[in-house]
């Protein structure tokens, strides 16, 4: 790991109004890894009202800012890290957004801050406060693995702790052509030291996004064609040694492990549509839910890969140069009362090329009565290719 400039961001009264009770139809997008200049104008508007948090916080990675929304109207935003374009203390900061088991205000996201000086990474950070509009964070550490050879530059995305806070994190190689060299690698605790040791898990994976811990296996979307890979726990190592099953090296010299068990999850992925996920996440039913934004559609699959229904219908039509109406869902989140909650990535085509929409984002939810998903309600809307998402709750 590579030392940073470490910051810390506690913006208390940085709070804007969303809009809420809307709704629309589906969508569709082309992988991770597509960028497009930030636009200085947003929809929303703002205040300096504190508002409560409710039962939990749903935060949110978008226009390089981390965002926290309550899963109660109103439907209020508070930016918790601001981008570096924004504050000259802020962190770029993208991807999946994960919170540490062992550690519940400990969260780790993508930081692409110091990404001109090869440093793009996982940024560590420790959560303040626990209501919207006193929430703070302070970056620790940033963990910068080598990369595999690629014609695309380094894009980090996806992670997950282990129970013992173990940490898997994802970049996807090279994204839409050349051989799949994206990579699965794990760290060792404690994460906010100076050398954190890491053991690569898959350096061939095929643009791994999300990645999942379901009980006694890891789940990651490689959302280039191959659908979800189930690696066996029991076989990840458990140290970057010899003895703890990391004794090889890839071509970059780093540490890789050998005797990792892995499977494909779902069987027929491309019939049922499933061979380009972006993002898993578990109901509160046991099943898992997969967000496809090539199509725009989350699925609903049991845990061992059989198909269930469509929480969200895939869109009728292509892509074309405004988004769908009900977006295209990448990051995933399922609040206490069972809501989903879904990062629209806001993706459109422009000529060959799949690109987030100008502050087309947002970030939606679907509610449940009994069983049955009810239309997408928008939380948040203005936004830039959000992508990651996660839920939180004060202890």
């Amino acid at each position: 790991m590579r030392r940073a400039r470490f910051r810390t961001v506690t913006l208390a009264g940085a709070l804007a109004l969303a809009l809420a009770a809307c709704h629309g139809g589906s969508g569709s997008s082309a992988g991770g890894g597509t960028t497009s200049s930030v636009p200085t104008s947003s929809a929303a508007t703002t205040t300096t009202t504190v508002t409560a948090a409710g039962p939990a916080i749903a935060f949110s990675t978008q226009g390089d800012e981390l965002d926290a929304y309550p899963t109660t109207r109103p439907f209020a935003t508070q930016v918790v890290v601001p981008s570096a374009d924004a504050d000259r203390d802020g962190v770029d900061v993208s991807g999946q957004i994960c919170f540490d088991p062992t550690d519940p205000t400990r969260f780790v996201a993508v930081d692409r801050t110091a990404a001109a000086d090869a440093q793009v990474g996982w940024g560590v950070f420790d959560l303040s406060g626990s209501t919207l509009g006193k929430l703070g964070a302070s970056e620790t550490a940033r963990l910068v693995p080598t990369f595999q050879p690629s014609a695309d530059a380094p894009t980090p995305f996806g992670c997950a702790f282990l129970p013992d806070g173990r940490l898997l994190t994802t970049d996807l190689g090279n994204r839409t052509g050349g051989n799949a060299n994206g990579q699965l690698v794990e760290w060792f605790p404690p994460l906010d030291r100076e050398r954190v040791p890491s053991c690569k898990v898959a350096v061939t994976l095929a643009a791994p996004e999300g990645v999942l811990v379901d009980a006694d296996h890891v789940l990651v979307a490689e959302s280039r064609g191959r659908g979800i890979t189930s690696f066996l726990t029991s076989t990840l190592p458990s140290a970057a040694s010899p003895a703890g099953g990391c004794s090889q090296r890839d071509a970059t010299h780093a540490l890789i492990a050998f005797g990792v068990v892995h499977t494909s999850l779902v069987a027929n992925a491309a019939t049922l549509g499933l061979a380009n996920p972006a993002v898993l996440v578990r109901a509160h039913n046991g099943d898992l839910l997969v967000s496809t934004p090539r199509t725009g559609a989350i699925t609903e699959i049991t845990a061992d890969g059989h198909f269930v229904r469509r929480v969200l219908a895939p869109a009728t039509s292509a892509l074309g140069t405004r988004p769908f109406a009900n977006g295209t869902p990448v990051g995933l989140a399922v609040a206490p009362d069972g809501a989903l909650y879904y990062a629209d990535a806001g993706f459109e085509r422009r000529g060959a090329t799949v690109v987030p929409g100008v502050r087309a984002g947002t970030i939606r939810r679907i509610a449940f009565v009994g069983n049955r998903p009810l239309l997408p309600e928008v939380v948040g809307s203005g936004l830039h290719d959000p992508e990651g998402l996660a839920m939180w709750e004060a202890q």
